[in-house]
């Protein structure tokens, strides 16, 4: 009966650690020479996929990686390889105003105007990380403005959603349409998103928010600071800045932390609130500056 357990325990060993893919690893921390010492040795690595379907080049993307996302284009990496979320290496890419990258993506082949699980394009994503530079530019390369989202959304809806007023005018100039309603009957101004003006903490106030923050054992994100600025990872980086003691904003994205504190004044705690659902974070590990 012991030999029986010991099997199977080795078994769900063996499948947990078959489950990590050691390329998609490196490359979701940036580590271009195990990339290319992994592909050296085995070519075929090149397009492998993790347990959540996302391959390395849809890691470099969403991480800014961007030496190894030009290395796996380079190596012929697959653009329009779709990941767990339903979204290509571009509508991670699109995260960040890097106009050159993607350029180079659909110069590539990259397909554009693919819709993830939520009905999102590389546009609606583009709009609500604030990417005007690429806004623009996938405008110009055939980003089709009409598309909406799961909710009805258009481009112009998550740009009011995501409270970026130059792409709102942007949006105005290229002619999208204001009226549009989505599911709810909701036009675009109905879901405007102002974001508040930031306060000064110092730099040891905030040195109390940084540490890695779970949902049960899953590492949801990290903060860390950087001279006088808070730097955030979820699935790939952004910024975090204070409007109040203890409540603060994403400076792309359209989310809010509010953190609470245990009877000594730490932070224990934070309520994360994305665009359609809030989590409750648990801070568990607090890290070191980096100054």
């Amino acid at each position: 009966m012991k030999r029986v357990v010991l099997i199977m325990i080795l078994i769900i060993h063996l499948t947990i650690i078959a489950s990590t893919e050691p390329i998609v690893e490196a490359a979701k921390k940036g580590d271009l020479q195990t990339v290319k010492t992994i592909l050296a040795q085995d070519p075929s690595r090149l397009n492998a996929t993790d347990q959540d379907n996302y391959t390395p080049l849809h890691w470099a993307c969403m991480r800014a990686h961007w030496n190894i996302v030009k290395y796996l284009i380079g190596k012929g990496a697959d653009l329009n390889v779709i990941g767990g979320d339903g979204g290509s290496p571009v509508n991670w890419a699109a995260h960040h105003d890097n106009v050159e990258i993607i350029k180079l993506m659909v110069e590539r082949g990259a397909k554009l105007n693919n819709r993830n699980k939520w009905g999102m394009t590389e546009l609606h994503t583009a709009i609500w990380r604030g990417c005007i530079r690429l806004v623009e530019y996938l405008l110009d390369q055939g980003s089709d403005p009409t598309i909406k989202t799961n909710e009805g959304w258009t481009p112009m809806h998550y740009a009011f959603r995501s409270g970026h007023d130059n792409i709102i005018e942007l949006l105005k100039k290229r002619g999208l349409s204001m009226t549009e309603k989505d599911n709810m009957g909701r036009t675009p101004q109905y879901l405007y998103f102002k974001k508040p003006n930031p306060i000064v903490l110092t730099p040891k106030e905030l040195d109390g928010y940084t540490g890695k923050y779970y949902v049960g054992d899953y590492l949801i994100l990290e903060i860390w600071r950087e001279g006088d600025r808070l730097k955030i990872m979820e699935f790939g980086p952004d910024e975090i800045y204070p409007v109040a003691k203890d409540f603060f904003y994403f400076k792309q994205a359209p989310w809010t932390l509010i953190f609470t504190r245990d009877e000594e004044g730490r932070i224990h705690h934070a309520q994360l609130s994305f665009i359609r659902r809030s989590y409750t974070i648990t801070r568990k590990d607090a890290t070191t500056p980096r100054h």
